[in-house]
């Protein structure tokens, strides 16, 4: 049994990019990172940062490419056990991990020059 959690982000960015910003999030994190055959990514936190009554987030990442430079990501977060703890834990390590892979996906935009931001408008 497993608490879950999930979340989905629209990344204005192509395939390769988008999973790049993924593994630097991670990697940021401290968090480590596997590729599954699929071409999903598999998140696992780093345990040792937790505390005793904690299991660790796994999050499965799946990009789905939606345009020429626009990827779909969607987390599903999971944490061993049941119950308040695991179901409030595996909630806010996905949004924490939705949210550090936006930002990196934000920096990334920010360095684009202003005429190709215009152009996916």
């Amino acid at each position: 049994m497993s608490a879950k959690a999930g979340s989905d982000l629209a990344l204005g960015l192509d395939l390769q990019l988008a999973e790049e910003v993924a593994e630097e999030a991670v990697a940021k994190l401290g968090w480590s990172l596997e590729r599954a055959q699929d071409g999903r990514l598999i998140v696992h936190e780093d345990a040792s940062k937790l505390h005793c009554h904690c299991s660790p987030l796994r999050a499965e990442l799946t990009f789905i490419t939606s345009g020429p430079s626009s990827t779909e990501l969607a987390i599903r977060g999971q944490v061993p056990g049941w119950g308040l703890i695991a179901s409030k834990h595996a909630r806010e390590q996905t949004d924490l991990l939705t949210r550090r892979i936006g930002l990196v996906a934000i920096a990334i935009i920010r360095q684009r020059p202003i005429v190709e931001a215009w152009k996916r408008t």
